[in-house]
């Protein structure tokens, strides 16, 4: 009979972390649908290769710098990339109604999106899309 109050407390806690569990992943999705974001202007990243790989980030956002270390080394003769922050370039973060982050968007020289990365992902997801496109 003794155990049954540490039992609840146990049942208890196990319940709050699950819960808490639930709203983080509600507040990491925020209702954005990486796959509305389908065109963009190469021009509004400076972008000339055959592809290019944008990260929507921001300054305040720690796992936006992780993936901007993923992202970097994947610059080549053949991928642009660029990092655009909320704080520096607010305008184009409006203009294509970015509203989660970080998000990584692959874009071909046209500026068809071809694929969205929405949080934080390893380097393998993104060498594989661009594996699969050349």
């Amino acid at each position: 009979m003794w155990l049954l109050p540490y039992l609840l407390v146990v049942c208890l806690g196990i319940g709050i972390l699950v819960w808490k569990s639930k709203s983080a992943e509600t507040s990491l999705n925020s209702g954005f649908n990486v796959e509305k974001l389908s065109k963009v202007d190469p021009k509004d990243f400076g972008f000339s290769k055959q592809h290019g790989l944008i990260l929507w980030s921001s300054n305040e956002c720690d796992g936006c710098k992780q993936t901007w270390v993923l992202v970097k080394p994947l610059e080549s003769a053949k991928v642009d990339i660029a990092n655009i922050a909320f704080e520096d370039k607010k305008e184009l973060h409006t203009k294509y109604s970015i509203d989660a982050v970080p998000t990584v968007s692959l874009v071909d020289s046209e500026g068809k999106v071809l694929k969205n990365f929405l949080g934080k992902q390893c380097t393998n997801d993104f060498w594989e899309a661009i594996h699969e496109l050349t």
